[in-house]
Protein backbone atom coordinates (compact mmCIF):
# COMPACT_ATOMS: atom_id res chain seq x y z
CA UNK A 1 0.00 0.00 0.00
CA UNK A 2 2.99 2.60 0.65
CA UNK A 3 3.77 2.20 -2.87
CA UNK A 4 0.21 2.84 -4.05
CA UNK A 5 -0.07 6.11 -2.15
CA UNK A 6 3.22 7.32 -3.38
CA UNK A 7 2.38 6.61 -6.83
CA UNK A 8 -1.10 7.72 -6.95
CA UNK A 9 -0.44 11.02 -4.50
CA UNK A 10 2.91 12.13 -7.06
CA UNK A 11 1.80 11.32 -10.19
CA UNK A 12 -2.27 11.40 -10.51
CA UNK A 13 -2.24 13.71 -13.43
CA UNK A 14 -1.35 10.43 -15.11
CA UNK A 15 -4.01 8.85 -17.12
CA UNK A 16 -2.33 5.55 -16.71
CA UNK A 17 -1.71 6.09 -13.27
CA UNK A 18 -4.94 7.16 -12.93
CA UNK A 19 -6.77 4.69 -15.31
CA UNK A 20 -5.01 1.55 -12.93
CA UNK A 21 -5.40 3.38 -9.27
CA UNK A 22 -9.21 2.81 -10.35
CA UNK A 23 -9.43 -0.33 -11.42
CA UNK A 24 -7.54 -1.42 -8.24
CA UNK A 25 -10.51 0.30 -6.49
CA UNK A 26 -13.04 -1.09 -8.52
CA UNK A 27 -11.61 -4.17 -8.35
CA UNK A 28 -10.69 -4.52 -4.59
CA UNK A 29 -14.12 -2.71 -3.52
CA UNK A 30 -14.98 -3.01 -0.01
CA UNK A 31 -11.61 -4.45 0.51
CA UNK A 32 -9.88 -1.55 -0.10
CA UNK A 33 -8.68 0.41 3.07
CA UNK A 34 -10.80 3.06 3.76
CA UNK A 35 -8.26 5.40 5.54
CA UNK A 36 -5.60 5.00 2.67
CA UNK A 37 -8.42 5.41 0.06
CA UNK A 38 -9.70 9.18 2.02
CA UNK A 39 -5.65 9.76 1.45
CA UNK A 40 -5.28 9.08 -2.22
CA UNK A 41 -8.83 10.45 -3.03
CA UNK A 42 -7.88 13.49 -1.54
CA UNK A 43 -4.63 14.33 -3.50
CA UNK A 44 -6.57 13.46 -6.47
CA UNK A 45 -8.96 16.24 -6.19
CA UNK A 46 -6.68 18.71 -4.75
CA UNK A 47 -4.11 18.36 -7.91
CA UNK A 48 -7.03 18.67 -10.28
CA UNK A 49 -5.25 21.44 -12.30
CA UNK A 50 -1.88 19.33 -13.57
CA UNK A 51 -4.78 16.77 -14.79
CA UNK A 52 -7.16 18.81 -16.76
CA UNK A 53 -5.64 18.70 -19.91
CA UNK A 54 -4.67 15.19 -19.39
CA UNK A 55 -7.86 13.93 -18.93
CA UNK A 56 -10.09 15.72 -21.40
CA UNK A 57 -11.97 13.03 -23.56
CA UNK A 58 -10.84 10.27 -20.94
CA UNK A 59 -13.81 9.15 -18.43
CA UNK A 60 -11.78 9.14 -15.59
CA UNK A 61 -13.32 11.68 -13.42
CA UNK A 62 -16.48 10.09 -14.17
CA UNK A 63 -14.63 6.81 -12.70
CA UNK A 64 -13.06 8.82 -9.71
CA UNK A 65 -16.51 10.13 -8.50
CA UNK A 66 -18.09 7.00 -9.10
CA UNK A 67 -15.30 5.35 -6.70
CA UNK A 68 -16.05 8.16 -3.88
Amino acid sequence: MPMVIHLVTMTDWSTYVMSKFLLLCERAGNAYPIDDFIVQAAAVLSNTDNSKGNWVGTSLAARTAATV
